[in-house]
């Protein structure tokens, strides 16, 4: 039985070593996954792109530098005009001090989606649903570039005293799961982030689950531990957005406000009809947070898919904003 095993195990490790081989040599470009722990990468947390956007913020990572121009990865985009506020976000108006009036509120939760990077202000989703919605709305983009799940319940946690919403709307991409178990994004800073204690939330240090020299030597050189290692961390990702919604949606029940969760596609996803296939989707209808996929819509125009996106980009065109817009003024009004 010992010599069959060793047999075995033999053959096992010779057919990953093949395997492993086939791999490097015709997928030459492959670029493992390591985006975890700042503690692991402190010279990749700290590093700075060629970006000026970029402003540290305790209670949530980060957030923009206020100014009219911010720098991001496209040179070509350089010359539109941003409105930052005082705390970081994509709104004329500050959230200091906020007067209540009979306006009803709705806050806007996302990534750089919502954010409209690379989007004049009046072409950004909220601009476009604001318009829809006219004067007796008001609507608060808290939004920024690189946010996880994570990152978009901890700006709530800390604006939605001050605004009290009347509505609560979070937008996101499938990439926003997975910077859950991130602690860090490239060209910015660390943030907060969590991990699953007893199956409740709770903050995490940069260190906790990084890895060893003898761990980051397999997980960094072979592909096959690699992409192991990046699926555990999505599916790490999907369990820490599940808790995330569970609080947020518990959080709004708890004001007697309703919660709309929309997922954003990316092009290669709507050419594809990669519809959204985690368990997420039966969790959220079990939590009665209302729940949509907005590929269905995307995928439903007369004109090119292109037409929805930026050129040479994965984020969205000014056509692609306004059809956001009309899907969430659909979907909740």
């Amino acid at each position: 039985m010992k010599k069959l095993l060793i047999y075995n195990g033999t053959i096992l490790l010779f057919l990953l070593l093949l395997l492993e081989g086939g791999l490097k040599l015709f997928n030459t470009d492959y670029q493992y996954y390591e985006r975890t722990y700042a503690a692991k990468f402190p010279e990749k947390a700290a590093y700075q792109i060629d970006s000026n956007w970029v402003k540290s913020e305790p209670d949530l990572g980060w957030v923009c530098q206020q100014k009219t121009h911010l720098k991001f990865y496209r040179q070509d985009f350089f010359d539109v005009k941003y409105q930052i506020n005082q705390e970081g976000f994509r709104m004329q108006r500050d959230l200091d001090d906020l007067q209540k009036t009979a306006r009803k509120r709705i806050l806007l939760l996302g990534d750089s989606f919502l954010f409209g990077i690379f989007l004049e202000n009046q072409q950004t989703i909220s601009a476009k649903l604001q318009q829809q919605l006219g004067e007796d709305y008001e609507v608060f983009n808290l939004a920024i570039p690189g946010w996880g799940i994570d990152q978009m319940y901890q700006a709530y946690e800390k604006y939605v005293a001050q605004i009290q919403p009347d509505q609560v709307i979070l937008l996101f991409i499938d990439d926003d799961l997975q910077r859950t178990v991130e602690a860090f994004f490239w060209g910015a800073t660390t943030k907060r982030a969590y991990h699953l204690v007893n199956g409740q939330l709770a903050f995490r240090t940069p260190t906790d689950g990084s890895l060893n020299a003898i761990e980051s030597s397999f997980v960094f050189n072979f592909q096959i531990v690699n992409r192991l290692y990046h699926y555990w961390h999505q599916q790490q990702g999907i369990h820490l957005s599940k808790a995330i919604f569970n609080q947020l949606g518990s959080r709004e029940k708890g004001r007697g406000k309703p919660l709309t969760i929309l997922r954003i596609p990316r092009k290669e996803q709507v050419l594809q009809n990669d519809c959204f296939q985690t368990n997420l989707t039966h969790f959220l209808k079990n939590q009665d947070i209302k729940f949509d996929d907005l590929i269905e819509p995307f995928k439903g125009q007369t004109h090119p898919i292109d037409y929805l996106y930026l050129p040479n980009d994965d984020h969205l065109s000014e056509k692609g904003t306004a059809l956001v817009a009309k899907c969430l003024f659909d979907s909740v009004w």
